[in-house]
């Protein structure tokens, strides 16, 4: 999927299904955080390699990334968060 066909399913989301902001930063954030579970599952991490460093900015990807992170968090998987110039 390409830039153009996301923004045009988020406006789809937002106008056709009533979505809000927080909803769709919601629905990123936890489909992140499933696709990384599925490609570095916890019951194959070892001592060495246990952990996923999520870095989130200001704008609306930083907000998917917390959401992300939070998310692992309960998948019990290992994360650090780094958040420059962000107030968390």
């Amino acid at each position: 999927m390409n830039q153009k066909e996301a923004q045009d399913i988020d406006q789809e989301l937002f106008n056709e299904y009533c979505y809000s902001g927080e909803q769709l930063i919601e629905l990123a954030g936890y489909s992140c955080a499933v696709a990384i579970a599925k490609c570095y599952p916890v019951e194959k991490m070892t001592k060495d390699n246990a952990a996923v460093l999520v870095c989130c900015g200001p704008g609306n990807n930083g907000g998917d990334g917390l959401v992300c992170a939070r998310h692992l968090k309960l998948f019990c998987v290992v994360s650090d968060l780094i958040t420059p110039g962000v107030i968390v």
